[in-house]
């Protein structure tokens, strides 16, 4: 079964060792590894990034070989890779594309400010590579909401500048990562 990680006689006859017979997209991909549970996804994670698995192989191996990110990076590379992302609307019987997150900041930026309870701004799993995932959830849920909030705060930045943003929208966005 291929959603196991491993195929199956049937998948081997299927494929016959062609590999343009193999159509995963790269979304059917993401979509498998984000339905991992935690410890498949860690262990995952952790034979791609060649980090140890366990406290033992962590001290043999060491942590020098370890790539880490700054929280500058992350922010840098999580706008970068949201801020290009177009989505497919409807208007008058149109398809139009648009920039999927600049236009959620269009419709929440006047709300931020004065919204009780704080407005969600959605950023979906499926728009960021496997690896970004992975150091999200490696900082922990409130250094990572920090680290979303600020790669969040460069398209509200785009949008109104940043003396508004900075005074007005920081302190009461809320990033939410959708699965």
């Amino acid at each position: 079964m291929i959603a196991s990680g491993k195929l199956s006689e049937d998948d081997n006859k299927r494929f016959q060792g062609k590999v343009t017979d193999f159509s995963l997209s790269n979304k059917a991909i993401t979509d498998l590894i984000l339905r991992l549970p935690e410890e498949e996804f860690c262990r995952l994670v952790s034979i791609r990034l060649n980090v140890p698995l366990s406290k033992t192989d962590q001290k043999q191996f060491g942590a020098e070989n370890r790539e880490y990110w700054s929280w500058n990076y992350l922010v840098e590379e999580i706008f970068l890779q949201i801020a290009p992302i177009k989505a497919l609307v409807t208007h008058n019987g149109k398809q139009i594309r648009i920039y999927k997150y600049y236009s959620q900041a269009l419709r929440l930026w006047k709300f931020i400010p004065i919204a009780k309870p704080q407005v969600e701004y959605v950023i979906n799993a499926s728009d960021l590579t496997v690896r970004m995932l992975a150091e999200l959830r490696a900082l922990g849920p409130e250094a990572s909401q920090q680290v979303l909030k600020l790669a969040v705060l460069y398209i509200f930045e785009n949008i109104v500048g940043p003396r508004y943003t900075h005074r007005s929208i920081l302190r009461n966005l809320k990033v939410r990562l959708d699965k």
